[in-house]
């Protein structure tokens, strides 16, 4: 087993942030996505706590980073692009297509009217986590957008494969991994809500409960830790 590292970090949109924490790993034939529930954002205003993993035409996804703002809507881009192609593949290039010029209007927008808190929190970079398929296979993939000078640049898009997982960028994570050499065994969904648990324990006042866990194999899609998410559509999930 080794663990592949990929940073998400998730902080922040113009009119609602998600400092998330999303943890997506592979064990085996099965695919688990993690992610906290909390959603903050610049000025005082307290808000609502949602259900980070959301379902499309064939797929699942978590988002982090910069998701809805002016010109900006990451969810809607995303169900728009599960819904376009069978492969896994064609959704991710879809969503990349989409989702470049709206993440870079929403980027700048908080630069120009957000400084402050863009200053306390920073970087801005959007991520998506993904499952869908791949010629009939399971398959999770990783990519999104951050600045280069001042002009947005796809991530490389990666895939976590068997003994792999990635999770969003957080203080204590991977010194939790450190200490915890056999975190990563089955019950995979569980080894998902550990870290996700451990990122929350750090401190870090911008994520928090409830916890929500989604595992996915050959046999369909279910919650393991529910949250605050909804219902699973298996007719939607069947989509091919």
């Amino acid at each position: 087993m080794h663990v592949l590292a990929v940073v998400i970090v998730g902080l922040l949109s113009a009119t609602a942030a998600e400092a998330t924490i999303v943890v997506g790993l592979r064990g085996d034939d099965q695919l688990v996505i993690g992610t906290d529930s909390r959603v903050s954002g610049p000025g005082s205003e307290p808000r609502p706590n949602i259900c980070k993993i959301h379902q499309g035409p064939g797929c699942f996804f978590a988002l982090s980073g910069p998701v809805v703002g002016p010109g900006l809507n990451a969810f809607d881009i995303a169900r728009d692009a599960c819904a376009h192609g069978d492969d896994i593949d064609a959704k991710m290039d879809r969503f990349v297509a989409q989702a470049k010029q709206p993440y870079q209007t929403a980027h700048d927008w908080l630069v120009r009217n957000e400084r402050d808190y863009v200053k306390s929190r920073g970087p801005l970079s959007l991520a998506i986590l993904m499952i869908g398929r791949r010629g009939g296979q399971l398959v999770m993939l990783q990519t999104g957008f951050s600045m280069r000078s001042s002009v947005a640049e796809a991530s490389v898009r990666t895939e976590v494969k068997n003994g792999d997982a990635l999770y969003s960028f957080a203080r204590d994570l991977p010194r939790f991994v450190r200490l915890n050499p056999n975190w990563f065994q089955p019950p995979y969904a569980r080894a998902a809500e550990r870290l996700v648990e451990a990122d929350m324990a750090s401190g870090w006042v911008d994520v928090g409960p409830p916890v929500a866990v989604l595992e996915v194999d050959a046999a369909g899609a279910r919650w393991f830790k529910q949250g605050l998410c909804p219902a699973i559509d298996p007719a939607l999930w069947s989509v091919k």
